[in-house]
């Protein structure tokens, strides 16, 4: 029974991961024909600005609770309380501080406006770090997330309607910004009531549990910080040197790779219980198990890379139209940094499963590190392109890291894998540039791929058997 309920919820939250990726491409279709390449280079660097501030928010504090309210506590509603006591404060100093950093940067007088209200989705909206996520926690904890997801469906289809009649209405970016903004409000209200009908928060000021909520939460809060930074610093780097339209570029080349994030999580999301039981009871189960889920990640980035790169004019044509050609370059770029994000992401979850979470929070340093560093000295020469480059370079340093640091913990793990999807990916890769048209190109790649995978025993049946055990008891 239990095993069933957990496996809904899963199913649940996966559906709603995927109506919010599929909502933001539609409002990315819009919103990038209507503003043009400078006018949504301008609304992404709002979003991404204040978005490396929405680690506040959270601080750890969401998934300390989690866990807590899991266990027999008696004082559930006192610990509720105080987390979201915590997590409302940290919340108002990051609205402050948005506003207060944007003043002290010397912004223009209309991009401090724009930046006071997008910071209000710190409190009110659903995606990324938000306060609002803390009403989902009580959800999540009781295995209910059906109700959140079909709050926040609602509350998408709210939004998306909301903003195309602004665009209708030929509204200015503030109108859309603050539309959007706003019509997160009716969701944010309606999810803070149905959690207070699941545990009543207790609002007492008891100093000696929210110190002890605060470092509970504190190493988790700083990894959380360091890849919100990473997620959000390359858009604002990019505007500080080469300006809004560069930024628009390399959003909408960004927005339609990080919406192919939820594949690796989906994966990990059966697979990391399994992962983290096998690693206490049978280490070669494990590393069996991470070997296999590290070739199949690599048999779909891959592929999906390919396609990208094949037809990269035409996907920008489609989703934001011919006057973000130039985009079509950065794509290429940012998909095969996601095809590495999506490895980087297993191993993220292999740390975790090992209890190595300072292993996990020092990678998450040294991707970050070489981000910004190659942001630094590709931007000024190659604009958004060196961004999209940048990624590509920093995934490759995580990967090279967590590698390096999983044979460490691990040292049965063999790295013979990555040699052979270098086969098969270089394989393909020489197919691609072929001069044939897209169309021929394409299938004509995917075949080669699966040859040479086949070839170089990439992956093996058992592989995939145990794969498909391993979802189906989960």
């Amino acid at each position: 029974m239990l095993r069933e309920k957990i496996a809904k919820n899963t199913a649940v939250i996966l559906l709603g991961d995927i109506v919010n990726k599929l909502s933001s491409i539609v409002l990315l279709y819009f919103f990038s024909r209507y503003l043009g390449a400078a006018g949504y280079g301008k609304f992404s660097f709002v979003l991404f600005y204040v978005g490396l501030f929405s680690s506040l928010t959270d601080l750890g504090v969401k998934s300390t609770m989690v866990r807590e309210l899991s266990r027999a506590r008696d004082d559930r509603e006192l610990f509720f309380g105080a987390s979201l006591f915590l997590a409302f404060c940290g919340s108002l100093a990051a609205v402050a501080l948005c506003s207060a950093v944007a003043l002290c940067a010397g912004y223009a007088p209309d991009v401090r406006v724009l930046i006071a209200i997008a910071s209000v989705t710190l409190i009110v909206s659903f995606r990324d770090l938000t306060f609002r996520q803390m009403f989902e926690a009580v959800f999540q904890v009781q295995l209910k997330m059906a109700y959140p997801t079909l709050i926040n469906a609602l509350n998408e289809v709210l939004v998306v309607a909301a903003c195309l009649g602004v665009v209708a209405l030929r509204g200015s970016i503030g109108a859309l910004l603050a539309t959007y903004t706003f019509a997160y409000v009716p969701g944010f209200i309606a999810i803070m009531l149905y959690a207070r009908r699941l545990v009543r928060p207790r609002f007492t000021f008891d100093r000696a549990l929210l110190i002890q909520i605060s470092r509970m939460a504190l190493p988790l809060g700083v990894a959380v910080a360091l890849s919100s930074v990473y997620d959000k610093i390359g858009g604002v780097m990019l505007r500080m040197m080469r300006g809004d339209e560069a930024v628009g570029y390399f959003s909408v080349a960004y927005r339609i790779a990080i919406s192919l994030k939820v594949v690796p999580v989906a994966l990990m999301i059966s697979v990391f219980p399994l992962l983290s039981g096998a690693y206490l009871e049978d280490r070669k189960e494990f590393l069996k198990i991470l070997r296999t889920t590290v070739t199949v990640v690599m048999l779909i980035g891959l592929p999906i890379a390919g396609g990208f790169t094949v037809f990269s004019r035409e996907i920008i044509t489609l989703v934001s139209g011919r006057g973000f050609l130039p985009a079509s370059g950065a794509l290429v770029f940012v998909m095969w940094a996601a095809a590495v994000l999506f490895v980087n992401l297993v191993f993220l979850y292999a740390f975790v499963a090992m209890n190595r979470q300072k292993t996990a929070m020092l990678v998450s340093c040294v991707t970050l590190a070489a981000n910004v560093l190659a942001n630094v000295y590709l931007i000024p020469r190659f604009s958004y392109l060196g961004a999209t480059a940048a990624l590509v370079l920093s995934e490759s340093a995580g990967l090279l890291c967590g590698v390096l640091f999983i044979r460490r913990c691990v040292s049965e793990f063999s790295l013979s894998v990555f040699p052979r999807a270098a086969v098969a990916g270089g394989a393909m890769a020489a197919a691609l540039f072929l001069p044939a048209g897209p169309l021929i190109r394409f299938p004509l790649a995917m075949a080669v791929f699966a040859l040479a995978a086949c070839a170089a025993r990439l992956v093996t049946r058992d592989e995939l058997l145990l794969l498909r055990s391993l979802v189906r008891k989960r």
